[in-house]
């Protein structure tokens, strides 16, 4: 558990990794934008970017911290993560692009993570609202909060909901190690995706349901792998010494963004699904982390 932290001091480890679902033929025809998160204005803020790096825009400004972006899956809306204060993070929600964004789960302690379900009516996140951080399913039509992990003295977090809407893939170190596990949209049928003495956490869907993006530490620096919803046929896509994160696909499942310091500072990439072509989105001296892929 140490040695995972303390390189997770740099991934921040309690926002949320990017999931995909289809895109919109609207959006597709405007051309493919990127969500993300930069503190290059002084504290953590998200900023839109076109998905060749150009048209930088920033979307917030305020004195707290945005982390953790997810656009919904008709493109329209970004839930994020508001850092209120030490151990206080709530969920909000810019329900129009730029507009100001407006709370949609607040309380004491940390609400995370969270993922929206295809159909844009449900956020699933991580919470540690009754003690251990669990994961929840909370309905934006009526504001109702479901529990769908229960497992105490462990933690279940990054919650990833699949594009079918019949999984929910997370980060557990329920055996001991970090790993990837997959539960139905109801938090029944508990099964483990990956089998590593390295930690495995970050799960991020292909757009078709079939592939799940991870980061793994098995080989001992951070970095990205593909596998299928079964966890079979594994493929590690990046590889070096230095800490690449936060995978998120492209809406035709061609390329995946991703987070890296392989320079020496924190920037954002895309590369195509198979680890080629590896393109530096952002060079600002600031940090540049958490992209999420419009669809």
């Amino acid at each position: 558990m140490s040695r995972r932290r303390s390189w997770l001091g740099l991934l921040c480890i309690s926002a949320l990794l990017c999931t995909c679902a289809s895109a919109t033929s609207e959006h597709q025809q405007e051309g493919g934008k990127l969500a993300f998160i930069s503190r290059r204005d002084g504290n953590d803020e998200i900023y839109l970017m076109n998905e060749d790096g150009s048209g930088l825009q920033r979307l917030t400004n305020t004195p707290k911290d945005e982390e953790a972006p997810q656009w919904s899956p008709d493109g329209t809306r970004i839930a994020y993560m508001l850092r209120e204060g030490p151990g206080n993070c709530d969920l909000w929600i810019m329900n129009e692009i730029g507009a100001p964004g407006e709370p949609m789960v607040t309380r004491s302690g940390n609400d995370l993570a969270c993922t929206w379900s295809p159909d844009g009516a449900s956020l699933a996140f991580s919470s540690n609202r009754d003690g251990d951080l669990e994961i929840y399913v909370i309905s934006l039509l009526d504001g109702a909060i479901t529990k769908l992990t229960d497992n105490v003295g462990v933690i279940d977090e990054l919650a990833a909901w699949s594009p079918t809407g019949e999984f929910i893939a997370f980060a557990t170190d329920r055996t001991g190690e970090w790993e990837i596990f997959r539960i139905n949209a109801d938090g029944t049928e508990p099964m483990r995706l990956t089998h590593s003495a390295g930690e495995d956490f970050m799960p991020a869907w292909s757009p078709n349901g079939e592939q799940i993006a991870f980061v793994s530490a098995r080989y001992g620096a951070p970095d990205i792998f593909t596998m299928t919803k079964d966890g079979e046929d594994l493929r590690r896509l990046t590889h070096g010494y230095s800490v690449d994160y936060r995978p998120c696909w492209s809406p035709d499942g061609s390329r995946i963004a991703f987070a890296s310091n392989r320079h020496g500072n924190e920037d954002i990439f895309i590369m195509d699904a198979d680890g080629s072509n590896v393109v530096q989105l952002t060079s600002d001296p600031a940090e540049d982390t958490s992209p999420t892929w419009r669809h």
